[in-house]
């Protein structure tokens, strides 16, 4: 690209390059315009390109992917199942290409414009998701949420009735959409834990050799998936002065990446 040419970037959506295409629109936005650091050409649409100013030889534009597994279809977040869980995984990377173009055929009345495609690995990562049985109003209390929400995923809240004298157990789980990463999950200390009431250490669930979904390279790569899934135990028996008396606890799931704070 010349100095003393406009350059404009967009993204260029062939299919074979750009696997963003396959992203449900609703969730992706981007810059209208081309910016440039010296401002005079920021509000010229991609396609004029007339302006002789050396400030606009250098250009960005801003290209932004919302990752929700909300009801798109096509959302790079997606619910599946495996071993009588539902869980929240990723969909595989995904590729984004700019291509830049300068306005040298018009400026100098000759040739064609120059043209470079820059293409991008995109990865997505997110914090871990408390699963649920698939298995709902089974006897066993694992993940001991009573409904479902619009996604197959537990409840965020449940209310569970406890008796005197008579033990109440269940197990929380959660898992990463990110196979790699390693997780554990922790009471919140306010509200904590009701007098007596013991939670089991954190126990992960391996699960071997996986596909790491990787864009590049593609085909057969696989990632070590040690502890991207876990659970606890908790166990209570409610005494007679505790009758009628309700307790809120809350636990949170997080990464324990060395170099990540936990995620909530």
């Amino acid at each position: 690209m010349g100095c003393d040419t406009e350059n404009s970037l967009q993204v260029l959506w062939d299919v074979t390059l750009s696997t963003l295409k396959s992203i449900d629109p609703n969730l992706i936005t981007q810059s209208d315009f081309t910016q440039h650091p010296g401002r005079s050409c920021n509000r010229q649409l991609l396609a004029d390109m007339y302006t002789m100013d050396a400030t606009c030889a250098d250009a960005k534009s801003y290209f932004n992917v919302t990752t929700t597994y909300a009801s798109a279809a096509l959302s790079p977040v997606a619910t599946s199942s495996e071993n009588g869980y539902n869980f929240v995984e990723f969909e595989s990377d995904k590729t984004l290409c700019f291509v830049a173009t300068d306005n040298q055929a018009i400026i100098w009345g000759r040739g064609l414009n120059n043209t470079a495609v820059q293409c991008h690995v995109v990865r997505f990562r997110g914090p871990p998701v408390f699963i649920q049985k698939t298995a709902l109003g089974s006897q066993g209390r694992d993940s001991p949420f009573p409904d479902i929400d619009l996604h197959g995923m537990g409840n965020g809240t449940s209310t569970l009735e406890a008796l005197v004298g008579r033990q109440v157990n269940f197990t929380i789980r959660a898992r990463d959409p990110n196979p790699e990463d390693r997780i554990t999950i922790l009471v919140i200390e306010d509200p904590g834990l009701p007098v007596g009431a013991t939670v089991g250490p954190n126990t992960c669930v391996p699960r071997g050799l996986v596909p790491d979904k990787m864009a590049y390279p593609i085909g057969g790569v696989k990632v070590d998936s040690t502890c991207a899934e876990a659970y606890r135990f908790f166990r209570w028996t409610p005494k007679v002065d505790e009758d009628g008396t309700t307790y809120r606890i809350c636990f949170v799931a997080g990464r324990t990446d060395p170099y990540l704070s936990p995620n909530k």
